[in-house]
């Protein structure tokens, strides 16, 4: 048990600085978040606590199940060399802990391999917008005691001031930003004449407060109609621009310019009719993984809103952030900024279970591949150390170098396939939670690249950690191994 502790003690003073060392790295992958809300993710003192009473418990246990061994040795049979090779029953405990180091890290290594994988394919998949040099600006009209039409005038004279700004290409603004999970809704949708499971499709439906030149900003392609224009003001009609799959929902094929939709408060209510003006090819809403659903976009001006993100584009390699600040505060000095970032890093936010997960599961998976290389390498090694008798005696008999390392390394490696295989298995499940909740992108939960990838990798770290004992064993001397025979 006084060797146990000592090991224990040793390996909680490395543990600790690695903990606040990887806390920080993960820190670092964190973007920008669309609310003022701090995310700390420092280690304190009642999870090193926890974390260390956890261990402690560990080496108890698994510090006594040695002691209870060796208190049961026969000593005669043990002095005379009879126990010089361990019995099955004697490894049966080593092999499973061998086993077990191998399986659960092989599982979270597969983890980590489809969370990267599923970081991979997002950026491959277009998003139907505008990401690359865009700024983000979101305020808050009420801070500067503006809301409806006094919100919708306080808007423009900001949309203007910026445009205004050295750098700045466009300027528009919406209520929501794209791809943060969350949606808009503003009323139930009511159309005449359309089937029950299209009514509950539309009814379903997102909905954007933009300004006329969105559209434009962001490179979205109006594909029939018109986009938004100054003219759709508060006592006109009005007006509508709807997806692709919303037009082809309520009104299959026909056009949907000119059609009319009644947006109704409470359900009880008749509505009030909105005419479609345009229609815009798909983009992706709420995350980069979800199938093409109906969207709907109104005019700021005809229904505004409190909170305001302006979208900023501009060439490659600019900082914005010290100009808008400052033409903000001369335009509008009640009006602060209450999250400035890119587009870029405001969309990543709707990856961002992917990013930690892959972090946390990739940390946890190689440390936990290096304590299964390690574990099977000092299990080798000792075992090549309990059998040097036996080997002396195979080689005085005529065993080959060859022979002898392959005996070593088949014995390891059968270790190696029973761990990989429990471990295939344990991964396979963990993924199908996985992809039930939604967290895999364009990535199947038994993805073949990442299996065998991750496999071909245990395989590669398990040999390198148990040829060096075969080789040892290769190399033993039987004259010196039997001399005090």
């Amino acid at each position: 048990m006084t060797e146990t502790f000592v090991l224990f003690l040793v390996a909680a003073a490395v543990a600790v600085p690695v903990t606040f060392w990887l806390s920080g790295v993960l820190q670092s992958f964190l973007p920008a978040l669309p609310v003022p809300i701090v995310v700390d993710w420092s280690v304190g003192g009642r999870a090193i606590a926890f974390a260390l009473g956890l261990a402690l418990t560990a080496a108890v246990i698994f510090g006594l199940a040695p002691a209870r061994h060796a208190m049961r040795t026969d000593l005669s049979a043990a002095l005379h060399g009879h126990a010089s090779t361990a019995t099955r029953e004697r490894l049966r405990l080593r092999h499973g802990l061998v086993i077990a180091q191998v399986a659960l890290s092989l599982t979270m290594v597969v983890t980590a391999g489809l969370f990267v994988r599923t970081l991979l394919a997002a950026t491959k998949i277009s998003p139907g917008f505008r990401i690359a040099n865009v700024d983000v600006v979101t305020v808050d009209t009420t801070l500067a005691g503006a809301e409806d039409q006094a919100a919708v005038r306080l808007i423009e004279r900001v949309a203007e001031g910026l445009r205004t700004v050295p750098g700045v290409d466009a300027v528009a603004h919406s209520r929501m930003v794209p791809l943060q999970g969350g949606g808009l809704g503003l009323g139930a949708v009511r159309i005449p004449g359309i089937t029950e499971e299209g009514s509950n499709r539309v009814n379903n439906a997102d909905w954007d407060v933009v300004s006329p030149d969105y559209f434009t900003a962001l490179q979205i392609p109006v594909t029939d109609g018109r986009a938004f224009t100054i003219d759709d003001r508060d006592g006109r009609p009005l007006v509508a621009v709807v997806n692709e799959t919303f037009a082809r929902i309520a009104w299959p094929g026909q056009s949907a310019v000119g059609q009319r939709f009644w947006q109704a408060n409470r359900p009880q209510d008749e509505g009030r009719p909105i005419e479609i003006v345009g229609v815009v090819a798909d983009a992706k809403y709420r995350t980069i993984s979800e199938a093409q659903a109906p969207f709907i976009y109104v005019p700021f001006a005809q229904q505004p809103q409190s909170t305001v993100s302006l979208y900023l584009t501009h060439a490659d390699g600019i900082d914005l952030g010290a100009s808008v600040r400052r033409t903000l505060a001369r335009l509008e000095p009640s009006l602060p900024v209450v999250l400035h970032q890119s587009l870029d890093e405001a969309t990543a936010i709707g990856l961002l279970p992917q990013r930690v997960a892959a972090w946390v599961a990739g940390s946890v998976g190689v440390i936990g591949l290096f304590l299964a290389a390690l574990g099977l390498y000092g299990l080798t090694a000792f075992l090549v150390a309990q059998r040097t008798r036996e080997i002396a005696i195979r080689m005085a008999l005529g065993a080959t170098h060859g022979q002898v390392r392959t005996m070593v390394l088949r014995q390891a490696g059968r270790l190696g396939v029973i761990g990989s295989a429990i471990g295939l298995l344990l991964a396979a499940g963990l993924a199908q939670v996985v992809q039930s909740l939604s967290l895999l992108v364009d990535v199947h939960a038994t993805d073949p690249l990442t299996f065998g990838a991750v496999v071909l990798l245990m395989g590669a770290v398990l040999l390198a950690a148990t040829l060096y004992p075969a080789r040892r064993a290769a190399r033993t001397n039987p004259a010196v191994a039997l001399r005090a025979e």
